[in-house]
């Protein structure tokens, strides 16, 4: 009863996220959607609208995940080319009042990281209101030129490609250690989900899309499971 499309850049074409959204109506197709998009193309193009997130909605679209990366005002601005906050904020709000769950995919362990590049990261993603998240290390594979540059300036802790995982921290940080990298995931992700702000959202999405509420009922007994949420 799910189908989903393992395209990591899914609506790096709008035109064809508008036509399969189609195809997957005029189909009849009975199931719910995933994938995986975009919030802006590299030369700083918005790639999500609120029509568009409102079509993949009518197709049966009911989960995506956003590559957020990192919410630290001062990584975005030197490291990657990212949305804006407030535009941010939009695309998750757009998905939360359309009845679509939401993942944001970020990192931790970037060279500028300090602590305070991680508590900005915790209290912005209380803004955005994602569903769930998924917090992993920046991880310079080899042949990227992330990669060269963190070679050219002696920032690679390891060269054991083995634990290039995305779960080792790989890169020497500016103010972390690479214990306090790890636990800044445990951070990040205990201290968003036990929010206020966290579970306000969850109230908001699940009064108007009951339908959800069995899909969040389940991802907490995992939570809790795991002991992250209290």
């Amino acid at each position: 009863n799910t189908f989903f499309f393992p395209d990591l850049t899914f609506n790096a074409n709008p035109q064809r996220v508008a036509d399969v959204s189609r195809a997957i109506k005029q189909a009849g197709v009975n199931a719910s959607g995933y994938v995986v998009m975009r919030l802006m193309a590299p030369n700083g193009k918005e790639l999500a609208s609120s029509d568009m997130l409102r079509e993949m909605r009518e197709a049966g679209f009911r989960k995506i995940g956003w590559g957020v990366e990192s919410l630290a005002t001062s990584i975005q601005d030197t490291r990657l080319k990212i949305a804006e906050l407030e535009y941010t904020q939009n695309v998750f709000r757009w998905c939360e009042d359309l009845g679509i769950l939401t993942k944001a995919f970020m990192m931790v362990g970037y060279p500028e990281e300090t602590r305070e590049t991680i508590e900005e990261t915790l209290q912005n993603l209380k803004k955005i209101g994602a569903s769930e998240l998924r917090v992993s290390k920046l991880t310079p594979f080899p042949g990227t030129p992330l990669y060269r540059e963190m070679v050219a300036k002696g920032r690679l802790l390891t060269s054991d490609l083995s634990v290039y995982d995305t779960n080792t921290p790989i890169i020497r940080t500016d103010g972390l250690s690479p214990e306090e990298v790890k636990q800044s995931v445990g951070h990040i992700v205990q201290g968003y989900f036990n929010s206020p702000e966290y579970h306000a959202m969850v109230s908001r999405q699940t009064s108007r899309h009951p339908e959800l509420k069995g899909s969040y009922d389940e991802f907490f007994k995992f939570l809790k499971g795991k002991e992250i949420l209290r």
